[in-house]
């Protein structure tokens, strides 16, 4: 009895060998830990399903953040209170101490990055560090968080005392087709997309819906114009959205307009991310990638109208013709809001001086 309860523990532990072994050929036993912790705390909502810093350098780590080493302050913050589900935020730190990367993490999930700023400047006059990093948000980001930042001194090994930031979740729509803009602070920057047929989808066009043969409704259009009129919100994002349905094959160009600098005391960073089935597409724009990036000047004017992305969409289910005829497709318009009004009547305004 005992040798065949051995020889059960014995097969146990050769299946859990032959489990590990399939995921990597070389683990010691700190290695196994490290991997169950990961796949444990990302199964159960650890920060890697909700954010990520792609595209910059960082390094992701399924345990705890570490904690605060000294009294330091991290400095003053400023990011997003609101956010998308695949949207981001531009984090700008402004400091009197040279920090060389930073942890960030969420309150209440396990793990943690650690991100090397994306910008690293430093002001002579007021003796100052300004940092600036993008934190992108997932597709599964669903809840209001806490977003916690801590800054790392190279040399010493150093760690400030936390920042927590709360940032509400905000419901969007997604479809085939996802764009979005994501600006630096509080100003009202607004997206715009030309389709191949013509159609300028922006807040004066937000979009509709087209019911199909079958009595199906295809919502498409723009879902949110932050900082509208200069009526803060601090989402800084926007969002337009085209499902298979609607999306017409052929060329579509996305422009960025500054319509109101709210502060023209301070530049504004901005980033335009297309994708077309969750993948990132190319971008034919010259000058520009994926994402697209600029930065508006201190005293930035209005009505740049800049464009900033140019791509073409092969796969695209209605045509051109057929999203003419809206009449024959029982469309029915996204309703304007009274900024929308406002802000289309102020433009026809500035456009006669």
């Amino acid at each position: 009895m005992k040798r065949n309860h051995k020889f059960i523990q014995t097969s146990t532990l050769l299946f859990a060998c032959t489990l590990l072994l399939s995921l990597t050929s070389c683990l010691d036993a700190g290695d196994v830990s490290i991997i169950l912790e990961e796949e444990q705390e990302d199964f159960f909502g650890g920060t890697s399903n909700y954010i990520n810093f792609d595209g910059q350098t960082a390094t992701y780590n399924p345990g705890n953040m570490p904690s605060a080493t000294s009294d330091t302050d991290l400095g003053d913050v400023i990011m997003n209170t609101q956010a998308l589900a695949g949207g981001a935020s531009f984090i700008t730190i402004k400091s009197s101490e040279d920090y060389d990367a930073f942890y960030v993490g969420l309150a209440g999930h396990k793990g943690y990055y650690i991100v090397e700023p994306k910008s690293k400047t430093y002001n002579n006059a007021t003796g100052k560090y300004t940092y600036t990093m993008v934190m992108n948000f997932s597709e599964n980001y669903n809840e209001t968080v806490n977003v916690i930042i801590a800054g790392i001194k190279k040399e010493t090994g150093e760690v400030s005392q936390p920042h927590e930031e709360e940032v509400v979740f905000v419901e969007s729509r997604t479809g085939d087709l996802d764009i979005k803009l994501v600006f630096e602070n509080a100003k009202d920057i607004d997206l715009h997309l030309y389709t191949p047929s013509g159609e300028h989808i922006y807040y004066g066009n937000r979009g509709g819906s087209y019911t199909d043969a079958q009595g199906v409704s295809h919502t498409y259009g723009l879902d949110h114009d932050s900082n509208a009129g200069c009526n803060i919100d601090n989402l800084n994002n926007e969002n337009i959205y085209i499902p298979n349905e609607v999306l017409e094959a052929g060329t579509y160009t996305v422009k960025v307009n500054m319509y109101s600098n709210c502060n023209s005391s301070i530049s504004t960073a901005w980033s335009v991310w297309v994708r077309y089935a969750g993948e990132l597409i190319n971008n034919e724009q010259v000058g520009y990638g994926n994402p697209a990036e600029g930065v508006y000047p201190v005293g930035a004017g209005k009505g740049d109208y800049t464009a900033v992305f140019q791509f073409t969409i092969t796969q695209g289910q209605a045509t051109a013709s057929r999203m003419r005829a809206a009449s024959k497709l029982n469309y029915k318009p996204i309703p304007l809001t009274d900024m929308d009004i406002i802000k289309m009547e102020q433009e026809a305004i500035d456009a006669s001086l």
